[in-house]
């Protein structure tokens, strides 16, 4: 799996060195050759998509990963009996419940990001050419996946 990660911000960080000459040019600071700057936006896109495919692998590894681990905690709560019986002073079964809020959070997390990825794709082929996206499906996909972004770093957990 570390090497999907790997191979995902790889990705990103190629789609960012090539989103800078697309960016100046598009500002103005820069010039270059049309034929240079269609290039290097699909080969920017291409980045894009392939960091967010590798993305999500990853991401529906670590949701099965987290799904396993609430599974394990839920059966080590059920079995002690921690849940249902023991109050809120009960340092063991605090610790139990802490965990369990921090195992739902991060899964709520992960497929926050599996959905951002999924539909990221749209706009990413949009951009690739594909006719068959308009762009205005591009600009609600976009949208939907910024939204998404924001409450992953504003939202209250």
């Amino acid at each position: 799996m570390i090497l999907y990660r790997v191979l995902s911000d790889l990705n990103l960080i190629l789609y960012f060195f090539t989103d800078h000459p697309l960016y100046l040019h598009n500002v103005g600071f820069w010039k270059f050759s049309p034929e240079f700057i269609k290039n290097c936006d699909w080969i920017n896109n291409l980045y894009w998509l392939l960091s967010s495919l590798f993305d999500i692998v990853c991401t529906v590894v670590e949701i099965n990963h987290l799904m396993k681990q609430i599974r394990k905690l839920k059966q080590q709560m059920a079995s002690t009996g921690k849940m249902a019986q023991l109050g809120p002073d009960d340092e063991q079964g605090a610790s139990l419940r802490s965990q369990y809020k921090e195992l739902r959070v991060a899964l709520i997390k992960q497929w926050l990001n599996l959905a951002r990825n999924v539909i990221d794709l749209p706009a990413i082929f949009h951009f690739m050419g594909n006719q068959s996206i308009s762009a205005t499906q591009a600009g609600v996909c976009g949208t939907a996946t910024s939204l998404i972004s924001l409450y992953g770093m504003w939202g209250s957990w």
